[in-house]
């Protein structure tokens, strides 16, 4: 996280949108229920904390 929050505000963005699309494709290709449900939870804080707050230009 630290290397996240000294980067530009550009690539804060990309990295935020990578790690949910990870998320994502975890959570429809993932077999295991608790793995699904893990990766849900996670797309919810990485809105919450790191796509949502970062201000538009």
């Amino acid at each position: 996280m630290l290397a996240i929050s000294c980067s530009p505000p550009q690539f804060r963005v990309l990295g935020s949108v990578c790690a949910y699309l990870t998320l994502d494709v975890t959570a429809v290709t993932g077999q295991d229920v608790a793995t699904v449900r893990a990766a849900y939870a996670a797309m919810d804080v990485t809105i919450r904390h790191a796509i949502r707050p970062v201000p538009a230009k």
